[in-house]
């Protein structure tokens, strides 16, 4: 009898399935919500029953600190192994081909939340800033009312302590320049409670804005358990067993035209 024949291809020396960083390194930070802005009740300042004035609050709260996120456990891998069947390694090569994307869109979500949180926060000083403004000019509005009803009262006593038409018609400048003031302030008056109305919408839009993030960020989070799970699993599974390089190829093949 000549030579023995060849060893067969099924006979190839196995070697280690090795693990990449995201199948072996799971998402493990949970996004924490934003605070939304506030709006604090209308507040109303009259003068007889022409002049109001309105302001709201729309101040940012400090956030609250963040509770440190909790440690996944670590998965110990599997003691060595028989060499995996192809079916077995079809099994794992899926399995990490899956951790691998949902890690990936995870990870995606994460960056694309941080973006969206820097934002807001630029958004939420920009808004405090416009609302500051509006408190100021709230207080310069309001000490404009009480200066008017003080000096309408005045010219009222005047006008009714006045004794003689003349003394009466002395007072008539000083009567038309309060109208003046008047008008002039329900101009300034009207433009406020524009603005005022203008930084509610935009507080509206924001908050509409952060609870779109924070759904956002609830739908990634819920898939955070899972997915490390799903890392565990391939570690006691699949991480420590022995496969033929000639299955690797036929799988990744099968992989290749399934996308």
């Amino acid at each position: 009898m000549g030579d023995a024949a060849a060893a067969p291809a099924s006979s190839a020396t196995p070697v280690n399935l090795r693990p990449s960083r995201a199948a072996l390194t799971p998402f493990s930070v949970r996004m924490q919500s934003i605070k939304r802005i506030p709006v604090a009740p209308v507040l109303s300042l009259l003068l007889g029953s022409l002049l109001a004035v309105a302001g709201s609050q729309a101040q940012t709260p400090a956030p609250r600190k963040a509770a440190p996120a909790k440690a996944a456990p670590a998965a110990a891998p599997a003691k060595a192994d028989k060499i995996m069947s192809i079916d077995e390694l079809r099994v794992c090569m899926k399995l990490q081909q899956t951790n691998e994307k949902n890690g990936e869109e995870i990870q995606a979500a994460q960056d694309a939340f941080k973006r969206d949180q820097a934002a807001v926060k630029t958004e939420q000083g920009e808004v405090s800033k416009a609302n500051e403004a509006l408190r100021a000019r709230m207080t310069a509005l309001t000490a404009e009312r009480d200066s008017l009803s003080a000096a309408v009262t005045d010219l009222n006593t005047k006008i009714q302590t006045a004794k003689k038409e003349e003394e009466k018609t002395a007072l008539e400048p000083e009567r038309v320049k309060l109208n003046e003031r008047n008008k002039a302030f329900e101009k300034s008056l009207d433009e406020f409670n524009a603005e005022q109305k203008a930084l509610r919408d935009r507080v509206d839009k924001l908050n509409a804005s952060i609870d779109g993030i924070n759904q956002r960020s609830h739908n990634v989070n819920d898939r955070v358990e899972p997915h490390k799970q799903s890392v565990a699993q391939w570690r006691e599974q699949c991480g420590n067993r022995r496969y033929r390089e000639e299955d690797e190829i036929v799988i990744k093949k099968e992989l290749a035209a399934a996308k």
